[in-house]
């Protein structure tokens, strides 16, 4: 038997079962008059599609033959950024950067979320090129990694405190 001190908490956890099981279940949102359910919308954020901003590659700076560029695209329906670099020495090298953005949630110059990224280049080229591709995950700079607290539609990318040194 059930104490009667036990039985609201009981009815409570059973109300809040409910609720959470009806919220959850078929991707459905009740209107406030609960009179019928509405689909939600299962479009995602980022698509395959990738639409340029910039057009061509933004050259930042070059420090140590190594050439900085970077590209502001919309992934989806948020603005992202593709970054590239050009290994110009005859050896691989470590390269480590900090990112700024501007929003436009926050116009002033803001440091991304994530602090330092570190990258291991091979002479040539490396680059993003697409909104999936995953080979080079520190070269494509998605909203989320301004500041997760939000979805920031990024206007502006620099880099910050560029660090190189021979492997």
């Amino acid at each position: 038997m059930i104490s009667k001190y036990f039985k609201p908490f009981y009815r409570l956890l059973l109300l809040t079962l409910v609720a959470f099981f009806f919220s959850v279940s078929g991707n459905y949102a009740y209107s406030s008059g609960m009179d019928s359910p509405k689909k939600l919308s299962t479009q995602p954020l980022f698509d395959s599609k990738t639409e340029f901003v910039e057009e061509e590659w933004v050259y930042d700076t070059t420090v140590s033959n190594i050439q900085f560029y970077h590209k502001v695209v919309l992934c989806g329906q948020k603005n992202a950024v593709f970054l590239r670099f050009v290994n110009l020495n005859k050896q691989h090298v470590n390269i480590s950067w900090m990112e700024a953005f501007v929003t436009s949630q926050v116009p002033q110059e803001t440091d991304g979320f994530f602090g330092e990224k570190q990258l291991l280049l091979k002479p040539g080229e490396t680059q993003q090129t697409d909104c999936f591709n995953t080979s080079n995950p520190e070269c494509l700079i998605s909203f989320h990694h301004v500041n997760p607290t939000y979805l920031a539609d990024i206007l502006k990318f620099k880099f910050k405190d560029i660090k190189v040194s021979a492997v």
